[in-house]
């Protein structure tokens, strides 16, 4: 598994240029999570024999977009001055991901993809780039990921409670293998992209 973000020169330590490339990672993931989950939670129309799903759906995507957008705007006050960021990801990983994600298109599938495949992936690469950094590392930076990486793993508990409620509402068990609408596969096409298969 690839660690999408850029790999310092030495352990414990991050040069700037090395920093603006983690900062910038981290930009063009919650700039494009914010995008995608915003335009999901103003599809009304993507279930329309589940109207209840639909907006449950679309309630999370719309606290989701508010989320990202938050988050992107603390990695852009967080930007070194001196070095711009490249907003980008690090490899053609997160963007394959995203573009899969796209192809999305009823609820529980977005619910699935983003619950258990974009956030996830999200908080590892926000754990990554923590651990990569060694104790004289700014404190300012290491708190905000701790602060994101928690918010990212608290959208995963919401998004299972979400996954189940739709689930229950059309009168399926919630379960962990569900297949309902095809999520699965879009699961796994999601997640073979990130991981560049």
């Amino acid at each position: 598994m690839t660690t999408h973000g850029p790999r310092p020169a030495a352990s414990g330590f991050l040069d700037l240029h090395t920093s603006a490339q983690w900062f910038g990672v981290h930009r063009f993931v919650e700039r494009s999570l914010f995008e995608l989950c915003g335009t999901w939670s103003t599809d009304h129309d993507a279930a329309p024999g589940d109207p209840e799903g639909a907006g449950r759906a679309a309630e999370y995507f719309a606290v989701q977009s508010a989320n990202h957008g938050w988050r992107l705007a603390g990695w852009v006050d967080r930007s070194p001055a001196s070095v711009a960021p490249e907003e980008g990801p690090a490899d053609t990983d997160w963007r394959a991901g995203i573009e899969a994600a796209r192809s999305c298109s009823d609820p529980l599938s977005r619910l699935a993809v983003h619950t258990h495949v974009l956030a996830p992936w999200l908080a590892g690469s926000y754990g990554t780039h923590e651990g990569l950094l060694g104790s004289a590392a700014d404190g300012g930076v290491l708190r905000w990921l701790r602060i994101c990486r928690e918010d990212v793993l608290d959208a995963v508990t919401r998004g299972g409670v979400v996954i189940d409620a739709v689930l229950a509402g059309r009168g399926d068990p919630p379960v962990d293998g569900y297949d309902t609408g095809g999520s699965a596969a879009a699961v796994g096409r999601v997640l073979a992209a990130l991981m560049g298969d």
